[in-house]
């Protein structure tokens, strides 16, 4: 593993991190915040006070530790002893959301069972807000557009917060203006609030209608950024799920950098062999600004 210090600027293993005297002392005053997703700054704060400072060993592991006994100790499941490492406070969390647990139990088993539950929490409730935005309600509608306005003006704090809340309000609009199984590939929190962008390896936002798939792109990003972000992972999706069945593509940006767009161009009319042979169909692209989505939301909503 390895682990950058962005204000030095230097890199280092988390052996390194841990063990070396030197590197420590650079780092010790450089700790970031640990944002916990699910609690409230008072929550987290009680935390820190009631268990972290008491429980968790803040004195550096010994300089001397050789590499085998270092892979031992970082790779330890018992230590250090977490918030949750206490059977009794995971039963009662089981119980509390319907499920079950015993003292017999393997801690481990416990954990297993209360994420599983958590995973089936979070998608009920993107389900339950899946069928309120398909019936259109006034307040959902005024909601979304106030969400676009809010991240066109910059007002969505931490900043990092915008591309996530960005594609998780395409997502919205997308389920609410049309009749396709719609999947955001975003994560939730308990909530269903989302707390980070999708991840690598599939499109942003996928429209399932049945006899073709629609694959959604949503980027914040501007200028020859958004090109080298954006240009190979997104034709690339598209393309493998072409392979599947008929598949178009949205890319959804803020404004479009023209490299991107003469790259999407390209590519549809090309045929291409890692496209079962098909022309990338997905890129008839057309430039669909921000303004114009919620032009058209409010013309087919209302």
């Amino acid at each position: 593993i390895n682990v950058m210090n962005t204000y030095l600027e230097e890199l280092y293993t988390l052996y390194e991190l841990l063990i070396d005297k030197e590197v420590y002392q650079k780092r010790k005053d450089r700790l970031e915040i640990i944002e916990i997703s699910g609690y409230t700054e008072l929550e987290k704060l009680e935390i820190v006070k009631k268990y972290i400072l008491k429980k968790v060993d803040r004195e550096i592991v010994c300089t001397d530790m050789n590499r085998n006994d270092f892979d031992l100790y970082i790779s330890n499941p018992h230590e250090p002893i977490l918030l949750n490492d206490n059977k009794d406070s995971l039963i009662k969390t089981l119980e509390s959301i319907g499920s079950f647990g015993n003292n017999k139990e393997d801690i481990y088993v416990l954990k297993h069972r209360l994420n599983q539950q958590r995973i089936f929490r979070k998608q009920k409730k993107v389900d339950d807000e899946t069928l309120r935005l398909k019936a259109r309600s006034k307040e959902d509608i005024e909601d979304i557009l106030q969400t676009f306005e809010a991240i066109s003006q910059k007002e969505i704090e931490p900043a990092s917060m915008r591309p996530t809340f960005f594609e998780w309000n395409i997502w919205r609009a997308m389920t609410m203006i049309n009749h396709g199984k719609v999947k955001g590939n975003f994560t939730v929190d308990d909530s269903g609030m989302p707390i980070s962008t999708a991840g690598g390896g599939k499109s942003d936002i996928i429209g399932d209608y049945g006899k073709f798939n629609i694959g959604i792109e949503v980027t914040l990003s501007t200028g020859q950024k958004q090109f080298e972000m954006e240009g190979e992972p997104v034709s690339r999706h598209i393309g493998e799920m072409q392979v599947e069945k008929p598949t178009f593509g949205i890319f959804i940006a803020d404004s479009l950098n023209e490299t991107v767009i003469n790259h999407f161009y390209t590519l549809s009319h090309q045929k291409s062999k890692i496209y079962n042979g098909y022309y990338n169909e997905a890129w008839r692209i057309r430039k669909w600004f921000i303004k114009n989505l919620k032009s058209l939301s409010v013309r087919y909503l209302f």
